[in-house]
Order: C-alpha cells, then sequence, then structure tokens
C-alpha cells in the first residue's frame, strides 16, 4: 500500500505543478478580456480544486451547509489550518463564492502570483502587522459590496492537526469594520493527508475523509473594535470544542475502516 500511495503521490505532484500553472496562465489571459466572476469561480471550484483532491484519494464530508442558507450579503470565513490542501476543500466544497488572503510570498512566484493578484486574492505580509490591517482596510468596501473571503485566524499552518492555534485579530477587526458575520469552518482530516513540512499528499492510506464543518454565523453587527477581544476568545472557544470533536471521530472511523488494495 505504502509504494502505491508513493507512486501515486509523486504523480500527482507533478500533475499539480503543471495544471496549476496552467489553469494560472487561463486566469491571468482571460482576466483582461474577461469580468465574468462564474468563469473564475469555475476555474477554481471545479478545475482546480475538486479534480486534484479525487484523484488524490481526498474524500470530502460538508456538513452545515444550511447555516449558509440565510447568509446574502459578504461574510467572512475564519478556517482551522494545518494543511496545504486547506485552500482546496474549501473552494471546492464551501457553497458560497469566496476570495483567500494568503501569504504574501506566493505573490511573488511567477504565473501564480499574478493570477491569485488578477483575481483579488489579500496579500497578507504576516511578519508586518501594519501592513496586514491596511490590506485589510482596503477590503473592508468589498466586503460591505457583499463579497466573502476565507482567512486563517491562526495565520499559518499549525504543526498539529488535532489543535488550534492562538488567534491573531486582523480579522476580527475586518469583521467589525465591515459589519460582516463571521462563519467558522473547520476542516478536520486535512493534516493527515498532507502535514506542514511534508510535500507528498495522502502517504499509506488509498483513501482518507476530510471533514468540512462550517459552525453557525456570528453576528457582528453593532459590535466596534473595543469587542474585538472577547469576538476573538469566543470564537476560538467554539471552534475549539468542535474541532476535537471532529478528530476523535475521525481516529475512531479510521480504526474501523480498512485501506482499499
Amino acid at each position: 500500500m505504502f509504494i502505491l500511495t508513493l507512486i501515486r503521490a509523486l504523480l500527482w505532484s507533478v500533475f499539480f505543478v503543471l495544471h496549476t500553472a496552467v489553469l494560472a496562465i487561463a486566469v491571468v489571459l482571460a482576466s483582461y478580456v474577461l469580468k465574468w466572476r462564474p468563469f473564475f469561480e469555475f476555474i477554481m471550484t471545479k478545475a482546480w480544486s475538486k479534480w486534484p483532491l479525487n484523484l488524490a484519494g481526498v474524500q470530502v464530508e460538508v456538513r452545515g451547509a444550511e447555516r449558509l442558507q440565510g447568509l446574502s450579503g459578504g461574510c467572512l470565513f475564519l478556517f482551522s489550518h494545518s494543511s496545504l490542501i486547506d485552500i482546496l476543500v474549501l473552494f471546492g466544497y464551501l457553497p458560497k463564492p469566496f476570495m483567500f488572503g494568503s501569504k504574501i510570498e506566493l505573490f511573488r512566484v511567477p504565473i501564480f502570483g499574478p493570477a491569485m493578484k488578477r483575481m483579488g486574492a489579500l496579500p497578507i505580509a504576516r511578519d508586518n502587522r501594519a501592513e496586514v490591517l491596511k490590506v485589510y482596510a482596503g477590503a473592508r468596501q468589498r466586503v460591505k459590496a457583499g463579497e466573502s473571503f476565507a482567512l486563517a485566524p491562526e495565520g499559518t499552518r499549525q504543526d498539529q492537526g488535532t489543535q488550534l492555534g492562538s488567534f491573531k485579530k486582523g480579522p476580527f477587526y475586518l469583521a467589525v469594520q465591515a459589519q460582516a458575520p463571521i462563519v467558522p469552518v473547520l476542516i478536520a482530516g486535512a493534516h493527515d493527508v498532507l502535514p506542514k513540512k511534508r510535500y507528498l499528499i495522502n502517504l499509506g492510506r488509498w483513501r482518507r475523509k476530510v471533514i468540512l464543518q462550517i459552525l453557525s454565523p456570528i453576528s457582528v453587527e453593532g459590535l466596534g473594535e473595543e469587542h474585538v477581544g472577547d469576538l476573538v476568545q469566543s470564537t476560538r472557544e467554539t471552534m475549539v470544542s468542535e474541532y476535537s470533536r471532529l478528530n476523535r471521530e475521525l481516529v475512531l472511523e479510521s480504526g474501523l475502516s480498512e485501506p482499499l488494495p
């Protein structure tokens, strides 16, 4: 089994790099002649995200999608971050369209960086708080206009896939300034598929399940910047308890299931 998954992971890595490069070129070229947002949404949700996950043997189960039915405007999806595949899972399976924030270093990658810029991704300079707040300030009007963003309040991937790191306040300032609801999103099982500091996907198991759990939206209506500290704490507490439960569920389930040959 390990040898088979190793061969698949190596082939997948080559495929995904080429696949991403081709789609990035298409996005950049199309952005100069098309202003049709559904085109870009299709590229990200279908071509770039779902197909590669399926090829890697990643099965995503979405829970709580009904909680988004009452959201008509922009919102902030704050997600747990433990793996490089988190953004693939979000783009492939989150029911509401969104754009994302990414570390600023990725914007310097040839082809890929310009594609992210043309699509409207937010460049996050993680070591420069003032610059991050400036970027969020610029995104405020976009959220008020109805756009949604997916941001990682932990700031970076966590070494352990079963615990949440400390939360940064930047996304919460954006939420209260834009008066946009916060939607906590948990991605359980992604760390086992592709842990931090590893680059070969889904080694040792032919299939793995990832749970995308959407929690109840948190209204920030009427809240100001002085409430951000309490908002950070209450949001994290809600996410921690549910994240622990989901990870326990996956551990018990993996112990009962048998890997396919």
